[in-house]
């Protein structure tokens, strides 16, 4: 299979990555230290003896209860959902599930890495609806709707959104949504949403999940975790909440690989979904000025434009006019010890952006960083 991201780390030399001085700004996460609450659930989950495979119900009926409070949709902790081991590994099985070679996918371009690679891993075609950056978010409705009644064939099988978006930061707005699940309803189109960044996100935007979307509650199905709203990225723990017959195929699926996720750490997230809430908006608040900051530091090199991301803790930059977003990040790698993700990870559109993370190295070190890239790349004569 060809994808950048199949050798892209592969390529970044052993002495860049083992050097002190080289700062990884092509990493999402957070530096923030993960709260007291969250640490002694995941001691106490391992003295209370949630070391055996064992079934975790309570963590089911925690997620229920998470659509419920949150998205005001009901879903059966028995019948629908399931746990796995993180985002990535819930979009492989749900979309194993659902895809066999020769299948289709639509998703949106630029995309989320996976939503590109999973597919053809398993012998699926990707087709495409652009996303327009420069625009902030998605290219008009009616555009979206008129590319979707191209691309949709007898063997379209899944529609993956992941939303928030990754790389553009863009959240999907509600009557966009809407209008999305209603065209694929109509020909039977199941969603998979992948909506791990659900909890980060910048006020006055708003995160709308789309199994809440009228009549689109038996045909979304989501997947989620909590690496990245709650910094537990080493947890590899995950939900994927939907239709009871995906569900129970998830269950065969399961047996037939990891069967179940850490019990210790199903247990501590339990205690995460119940527990308190409040430092996310101390986390978002201190992500916020860094996001302001990036944003502006890119905004300020001749010949590059960054638009303020919505959600998420990453910037895309069109570099275009400097050059390939791959050759970017290999300069900045080489010249400044700053690395950064070339756009061609993110689908067909990519090779004229970079993606730039602000938020998981301490915030000294994304200014230190930044002002490399600033310095490295000013000197570049912008094209046309």
């Amino acid at each position: 299979m060809s994808h950048p991201a199949w050798h892209g780390y592969d390529e970044i030399p052993q002495e860049v990555l083992g050097d002190p001085d080289t700062i990884f700004l092509n990493l999402s996460g957070g530096w923030q230290q993960v709260p007291d609450y969250i640490r002694r659930a995941g001691l106490n989950a391992v003295e209370e003896g949630y070391l055996k495979i064992q079934p975790v119900p309570e963590f089911n009926r925690a997620v229920a209860d998470k659509f419920r409070n949150d998205f005001n949709v009901e879903v059966d902790p028995t019948g629908e959902v399931i746990p796995c081991n993180g985002a990535g590994d819930g979009l492989l099985a749900v979309l194993s599930v659902l895809l066999n070679p020769g299948d289709e996918v639509i998703t949106f371009d630029p995309g989320y890495t996976l939503s590109y690679l999973i597919p053809a891993y398993l012998g699926a075609t990707v087709r495409t609806i652009p996303l327009t950056v420069a625009e902030g978010g998605p290219a008009g409705t009616d555009i979206m709707e008129a590319r979707l009644d191209q691309l949709l064939t007898p063997r379209t099988r899944a529609f993956i959104i992941v939303n928030p978006d990754n790389p553009t930061g863009h959240v999907f707005r509600r009557d966009f949504l809407e209008r999305l699940g209603r065209r694929l309803r109509r020909d039977g189109i199941p969603v998979v949403e992948d909506q791990v960044y659900e909890k980060v996100v910048y006020p006055p935007h708003q995160f709308s999940s789309m199994i809440s979307m009228p009549d689109m509650r038996d045909c979304t199905v989501c997947v989620s975790s909590f690496a990245k709203s709650y910094l537990c990225a080493g947890m590899k723990v995950g939900y994927i909440a939907g239709p009871s017959e995906i569900i129970r195929a998830l269950r065969h699926y399961y047996m037939l690989s990891s069967f179940t996720p850490n019990t210790a750490a199903l247990r501590t997230a339990i205690d995460i979904l119940r527990g308190p809430q409040d430092f996310l908006n101390q986390w978002i608040g201190e992500w916020d000025e860094m996001r302001q900051q990036t944003t502006a530091a890119l905004n300020s090199i001749p010949g590059i434009t960054c638009n303020l991301p919505e959600a998420g803790t990453y910037c895309l930059a069109d570099v275009s006019r400097l050059g390939s977003g791959e050759h970017i990040a290999k300069l900045l790698m080489d010249r400044a010890r700053v690395l950064v993700t070339p756009g061609n990870y993110y689908g067909p559109s990519g090779d004229k952006y970079i993606r730039v993370c602000y938020g998981r190295s301490r915030p000294d070190r994304v200014e230190q960083g930044l002002e490399r890239i600033v310095d490295t790349l000013k000197v570049l004569k912008p094209g046309n």
